[in-house]
């Protein structure tokens, strides 16, 4: 990425780059649902304190390219705060690995495993036309995206107050409404959603990624 573009993404925030999830499985890369990297076998899972987790995400260098390795989401069997670090909510950097074959109890069987694919490069504030006020506002865009102002479904100070008073920058979000069709079984995980990831900004690089909250829909 240039350093244009990431200026535009994550210093200035006048911009933000889509990314969708595929209609295709992948076993590499970034990727949502199913199986687990070959990096968390049952050892190092109970060596992490994972096993009240289901796998969710994983991160890597074809999303965002200023991170120098992989992260995986680990949620809770039941989420039960909204806020870090009480929700438990983890992000574990590892180093880049497939995805491992066949189920294990940390494999998460309600989401279908699929591809995050990288989007377009977009204005991340967009006009909005109020038809019965015959009046214009603007508003964060909303959807999954990377840089740019986090499109907060409730907008109380109390869900981000902690994490500026931490240094912690806003990263991405994964807005549950751009799941395929069928490809979640039951209750979404964060009531149809968005989670905000946050992590520390440093020399054109991106470390320390968190779950820093999640807002329902």
């Amino acid at each position: 990425m240039s350093q244009d573009i990431f200026n535009d993404l994550f210093i200035v925030r006048n911009k933000s780059m889509s990314f969708q999830v595929s209609e295709n499985e992948t076993i590499s890369g970034s990727r949502i649902g199913g199986n687990e990297p070959i990096f968390f076998s049952e050892q190092r899972i109970r060596e992490l304190n994972l096993t009240n987790h289901l796998y969710f995400m994983t991160i890597s260098n074809d999303l965002i390219k200023e991170i120098d390795t992989e992260f995986s989401v680990f949620i809770p069997k039941k989420i039960e705060d909204t806020l870090y670090p009480k929700h438990n909510i983890l992000c574990i950097p590892h180093l880049f690995s497939n995805r491992k074959e066949g189920i294990s109890s940390f494999s998460n069987s309600n989401i279908v495993g699929r591809k995050l694919v990288i989007g377009n490069l977009q204005e991340d504030i967009e006009e909005i036309e109020d038809e019965e006020e015959e009046e214009s506002f603007f508003e964060n865009v909303y959807g999954n995206k990377i840089g740019g102002n986090p499109s907060l479904l409730q907008e109380e100070d109390y869900y981000f107050s902690n994490l500026k008073t931490n240094n912690f920058d806003f990263i991405f979000q994964f807005d549950e409404s751009s799941y395929q069709k069928g490809q979640v079984k039951g209750n979404k995980p964060f009531l149809n959603g968005i989670i905000y990831f946050y992590g520390k900004i440093n020399n054109h690089k991106i470390s320390n990624i968190i779950a820093g909250f999640w807002q329902k829909g």
